[in-house]
């Protein structure tokens, strides 16, 4: 796996996440602004004690920071499952297609793995969400399934 510091284009930086204070407690005020509705997993905010053994844990494949005009505007990463997710302070829908480029050009999927992996990338989004939806829609990408909760 290649170790990428940053990634950028004429508008946007992706800036590798470290386990520093400074990233730590920016991804903390990113998950504090967070949108309800474009929520998955979230239900309510973990404390600031938990965010940082998660932060710390490194969950994910890559993790960046993204920045616009020196600003950081959100935080995007992919699993190890070959799952995207970006999250922005403000939907944008240019920002959300100048990520996911950037990611895809140059990232590579890991190999399937039958009942576990993809061979391509996946980006999950809340059913909530429907500005992401339109969007995703209009930039050609196919829907592939729907998930539901079971709660007892």
């Amino acid at each position: 796996m290649k170790d990428y510091k940053s990634l950028k284009t004429s508008k946007i930086e992706l800036i590798k996440v470290t386990n520093s204070s400074s990233h730590i407690n920016t991804l903390f005020d990113i998950l504090k602004s967070r949108n309800p509705q474009s929520s998955i997993s979230h239900t309510q905010l973990p404390s600031y004690k938990k965010h940082k053994q998660f932060v710390i844990s490194k969950p994910y494949r890559y993790w960046f920071l993204i920045l616009a005009s020196n600003q950081v505007i959100g935080n995007t990463y992919v699993t190890r499952l070959n799952e995207i997710s970006i999250k922005l302070k403000k939907n944008n829908s240019l920002y959300y297609q100048e990520i996911l480029s950037l990611l895809i050009n140059n990232l590579k999927p890991l190999k399937a793995i039958p009942s576990k992996r993809r061979s391509s990338f996946l980006i999950n989004v809340s059913a909530r969400d429907k500005s992401l939806i339109n969007l995703f829609s209009k930039m050609g990408l196919k829907k592939i399934q729907e998930t539901y909760k079971i709660t007892s």
